[in-house]
């Protein structure tokens, strides 16, 4: 199984080398999902502006012979049969962080690995280099929200900063984000109605 940079997607026989099945981007089922939480979330939104980015695949694996699993840059995740790419878990795909990493399926599991990322809170960060002045910016903001002409009054100034060093024209000196990730090594497993009921009640 191949992922393409275009997004497609395509299964190849081997050793023959003969191409057996492809999908384009736009026609595997759920490829433009996005996380519930992401769609409610006035944060999430501003950092998901570009949609596209999250759709391509970002891992394949097998599950078995007839089916293969599917990781996107969204963290949206499915056991898909290789005839029609037909979600085997059921109608919803499982959600991870964003850009998961899977293992092929072994007796009967297989391993995902995901990162969770966040900024620290601000009163992690003020306690950082003396001198650093904060600009009262908040994390979800960026240079993309700044204003043209403050965008263009803070390239005269690192201009004029260039020109002559003088310390008057020198940029102020932003905080450093630190970022805090937090990787977890999930183990998702096939189970049948009688082993959940078994453990339901050895935790009962």
């Amino acid at each position: 199984a191949v992922i393409h940079l275009s997004g497609r997607l395509t299964v190849w026989s081997i050793p023959s080398l003969k191409q057996l099945r492809e999908w384009e981007q736009i026609d595997q089922p759920g490829y433009d999902e996005i996380k519930l939480e992401w769609k409610l979330s006035l944060e999430k939104r501003k950092k998901i502006k570009d949609k596209e980015s999250f759709y391509p695949l970002i891992d394949i694996n097998w599950w078995a012979e007839n089916s293969v699993i599917l990781a996107r840059c969204s963290g949206a995740l499915t056991v898909s049969s290789v005839k029609n790419l037909k979600n085997l878990l059921g109608k919803s795909c499982e959600w991870f962080e964003s850009a998961p990493q899977v293992t092929s399926a072994h007796e009967g599991g297989f391993l995902c690995l995901e990162c969770e990322v966040k900024f620290a809170p601000k009163r992690l960060r003020s306690e950082g280099r003396p001198g650093d002045e904060d600009e009262g910016e908040d994390d979800s903001d960026s240079d993309d929200e700044m204003s043209a002409k403050a965008r263009y009054f803070g390239y005269l100034k690192q201009g004029l900063y260039f020109v002559t060093e003088m310390e008057r024209f020198a940029p102020s000196r932003k905080r450093p984000r630190t970022i805090i990730k937090n990787y977890r090594l999930v183990n998702l497993r096939s189970t049948t109605p009688e082993e959940l009921y078994q453990r339901k009640n050895y935790l009962d």
